[in-house]
């Protein structure tokens, strides 16, 4: 047998191997003999074909199949000897031949050896959180009160704020053509050009504007040209807001307005804390990276970015959501950026796990998954299953905790210094 492994990049590795006709031959003969054995061949008896022209029938199929059974597994162990791959080796080259052998060539990526340091006592800038718990709550109300808001039929004029239901029909002046009518609920907004128009107008009154089109405009029969819209209003509603009270608050199943009030500003100050915690932690990623730009697999790459783009576009369906290919264009260099990033973090804090000696047993594989049972409301039976399907191991868990481990050591020790919000953030 010879061996010769080459290094591409910093991650990719291509292995040579060939092993001897002595090696491969008896092999080789061993699985001609089962085809002819099992081959109806004009001539012959059933089991009887000669060997040579076996060969000829069944010569590649043999010779595959004896890559597949013989020398892969060879060619893997031999891998294992010289190197630490992370996915199994991919064939790029082979041959067999009865002088020569089989000779193949095979390429695979492997994490390289890598250290990383500047992990304590890490120096950052944290934003300061502009928004007060009170603030969450004064907005939360606000957003509930405005979803329970009923419209009420109202018998004079519109006014500010009103909502008025209408039938409008298009006409092209040009060449006369009415468009089909079409029914809108507009806001009246004396500030804006259109809703303003329907200021003052009560039921069954009936109107005209114009309106001008840009040349760009999604309906291509109105792009660029003046229409005239036929309006007949058919009712006016007055919104009517719910008042902040102990009646409002029961709707929602709080025994009163105040003990509302305090759990939604108890679950404002969790929202706030964990917010601020997911900043310090990515800030402290950020710095772990840049000090730290370990070389990444691009197999490994590749595997989390196709775990990300699945769930990004289930979670797009999921709203309702679909994107054009020149959006995806757009989107799925960011997505693989993120996967870049992940991929880098993994290394980077199991490294530094391993360097602060971190372990996780069993019992704390039990406690994670009892605890992901308790945050999905489900039981842990359901999770285990859950995991199965998706292919999570044990290992891919101690991984989890030792990573959140490694984390929590440095987030302990972190200098956070804390900033105004910048001033480009807030324009944005």
């Amino acid at each position: 047998m010879e061996t010769r492994l080459e290094k591409i990049t910093e991650t990719k590795r291509k292995f040579f191997m060939q092993l001897s006709p002595e090696e491969v031959l008896e092999d080789y003969n061993r699985i001609l003999r089962l085809y002819a054995s099992n081959a109806k061949v004009p001539g012959f008896r059933k089991g009887k074909v000669p060997l040579e022209i076996a060969e000829r029938l069944f010569g590649e199929k043999a010779a595959r199949r004896l890559l597949e059974e013989k020398v892969i597994p060879i060619l893997r162990d031999e891998i294992k000897k010289r190197a630490k791959p992370v996915r199994n080796p991919v064939i790029t080259d082979w041959n067999f031949s009865r002088k020569e052998g089989l000779k193949v060539e095979a390429e695979f990526e492997e994490v390289p050896e890598y250290d990383v340091e500047g992990y304590e006592g890490i120096e950052i800038e944290v934003e300061k959180e502009e928004i007060t718990p009170e603030q969450v709550v004064e907005n939360t109300l606000n957003d509930l009160q405005d979803q329970n808001t009923v419209l009420e039929r109202k018998n004079g004029e519109a006014e500010e704020g009103d909502h008025v239901f209408a039938v409008i029909q298009m006409i092209d002046p040009e060449t006369k053509k009415r468009f089909p009518q079409e029914k809108y609920v507009i806001k009246v907004d004396g500030k804006d050009e259109i809703a303003s128009l329907f200021l003052g107008k009560k039921k069954g009154d009936i109107f005209t504007f114009k309106r001008n089109y840009p040349e760009d405009h999604p309906r291509k029969k109105l792009a660029g040209k003046e229409i005239i819209h036929e309006v007949k209003v058919l009712e006016v509603r007055k919104p009517r807001r719910p008042d902040l009270n102990d009646d409002f608050a029961r709707k929602f199943r709080y025994g009163s307005l105040e003990e509302m009030k305090n759990k939604l500003r108890e679950r404002a100050e969790e929202q706030l804390s964990r917010s601020r915690e997911e900043k310090i932690k990515g800030k402290i990623m950020e710095v772990l990276r840049e000090k730290n730009p370990v070389p990444v697999p691009e197999v490994l790459v590749d595997e989390e970015f196709r775990n990300l783009a699945t769930s990004t576009l289930m979670d797009l369906s999921a709203r309702g959501t679909r994107i054009s290919e020149e959006e995806w264009l757009s989107l799925s260099p960011r997505i693989r950026e993120e996967a870049e990033k992940r991929v880098r973090d993994r290394f980077i804090l199991l490294k530094i796990a391993e360097k602060l000696g971190l372990e996780v047993d069993k019992k704390d594989i039990k406690e994670r998954i009892k605890k992901m049972a308790e945050e999905r409301g489900t039981t842990q039976k359901n999770i285990r299953e859950t995991l199965k399907k998706q292919g999570i191991t044990n290992e891919a868990l101690k991984q989890d905790i030792l990573m959140d481990r490694a984390l929590s050591h440095i987030r302990e020790r972190v200098i956070i210094k804390e900033v105004e919000r910048s001033e480009e953030k807030e324009e944005k």
